[in-house]
């Protein structure tokens, strides 16, 4: 087991935030923890940073209750709560923290977003509130933040705090709340869309440039592929006609891609010709239209 693999156990943070935080696809995190894929000096760095949030000698009470905060559902409810909460506190004693804190959350009413995990403990931390009473999962009890004076800026305070973190956890560089995006889309739970399975292979360099490789693990890419064929997808902006896989980055589930010809893409729909016929997607921020360039079997 590497040193990666360990971190994600000793602080029950999710995958899929590492994998915000580097800008990386879930599959690459997944390989990096595995050890199947080597990360650069930079990357490492990084990775101590976003786990630095996490105490070196937390109990397995807060682990846990850090754990679940892999639901999606949750984290919604928590960001509505801590927002709620931060408003009520300024409104009784005016600018401060609460009141900063809450500024930062407001975006959160609009209910397309959501906080990191490792961003909801980040808050947790600096609010001093109690990790296991947010979550209602185990107690996981207060953390003490000693005895300097918290700044009414939450940013500042985040960002104070954060070099205390990477003091306690020998971290070479600090943890960044807005790394990886302020908060994270809420996925789009599209109905009625034919995805195919794909296996992330790697990412190599051809004549054509660089390419992302899948292999398809299922039918639900025919006429176009069949399972067991391997895929590569570019970052070249494709033209209506092209063959694309659109791939959400957000996807909890595994990775899956609409497979097919693009019709059209639009400033709010892409539009992908299928052998159901043509199926439209809302376009948002996850959902990469990438190019297919080749294939082998």
């Amino acid at each position: 087991m590497n040193w990666i693999e360990k971190e994600f156990r000793r602080t029950g943070l999710p995958r899929s935030a590492l994998a915000r935080y580097l800008d990386r696809q879930n599959p690459v995190v997944s390989l990096i923890a595995s050890g199947d894929r080597q990360v650069t000096a930079e990357e490492a760095d990084l990775i101590r940073s976003f786990f630095s949030i996490v105490p070196p000698n937390a109990s397995p009470e807060f682990t846990s209750a850090v754990e679940v905060l892999k639901s999606t559902k949750l984290r919604k409810r928590i960001g509505i709560d801590l927002l709620r909460g931060f408003e009520r506190d300024a409104s009784q004693v005016g600018p401060g923290l609460a009141w900063s804190l809450a500024s930062l959350l407001e975006p959160l009413n609009e209910r397309t977003s959501i906080l990191r995990a490792d961003q909801i403990v980040a808050i947790c931390r600096i609010a001093w509130l109690d990790l296991g009473s947010v979550t209602g999962g185990a107690r996981a009890g207060v953390i003490v933040q000693g005895q300097r004076k918290r700044l009414d800026d939450a940013l500042s305070e985040l960002n104070a705090s954060a070099k205390l973190w990477m003091t306690d956890c020998g971290s070479p560089r600090a943890y960044e709340f807005d790394r990886g995006g302020r908060f994270e889309p809420i996925p789009v739970r599209t109905q009625n869309i034919q995805k195919a399975g794909l296996q992330f292979i790697d990412s190599s360099i051809f004549d054509l440039g660089k390419c992302t490789g899948f292999i398809v693990v299922d039918d639900n890419a025919k006429p176009f592929f069949v399972k067991g064929q391997t895929i590569f997808v570019s970052h070249t902006k494709p033209q209506p006609g092209d063959l694309v896989a659109v791939i959400n980055e957000q996807e909890l589930s595994g990775d899956t891609a609409v497979i097919g010809k693009l019709a059209y893409e639009s400033s709010d729909a892409i539009a992908i010709d299928t052998a159901r016929g043509q199926q439209k997607l809302e376009k948002t921020s996850y959902l990469q239209v990438r190019r297919i360039d080749f294939c082998r079997l």
